[in-house]
């Protein structure tokens, strides 16, 4: 029998910035799909639906729509 070492997964990132929480809803709003944005950013969906749902950066919305209008 062959042994081959596994893969060694580490999680990089646990959590998004507020810039990052802006460009959530920029992509979002422009057709991006929520596992593509994670891609993007390097992230998990998970983080990205706590975004959406404003689990997490309560106001990123409102602040993405701002910079949105500018």
């Amino acid at each position: 029998m062959i042994e081959l070492p596994l893969n060694n997964i580490t999680v990089i990132r646990t959590s998004l910035t507020w810039e990052e929480a802006k460009k959530v809803w920029l992509l979002r709003w422009s057709g991006d799909k929520q596992h593509v944005i994670a891609a993007r950013l390097g992230t998990n969906g998970g983080r990205v639906a706590d975004v959406l749902t404003e689990k997490t950066h309560v106001g990123s919305k409102s602040a993405a729509h701002q910079l949105r209008s500018d």
